[in-house]
């Protein structure tokens, strides 16, 4: 078993092309969640 913890901060869509097929146990990815939206006073 290999324990080995790699954190990738990227385009998920791009990002997943370059990992090896059945080498991954979790992926984790937040949605753009309020895009284009103005949150300044």
């Amino acid at each position: 078993m290999n324990n080995k913890i790699q954190i990738i901060q990227s385009d998920a869509l791009s990002e997943l092309k370059n990992i090896k097929s059945a080498s991954v146990d979790l992926v984790i990815a937040a949605s753009p969640y309020n895009l284009g939206r103005n949150y300044e006073p």
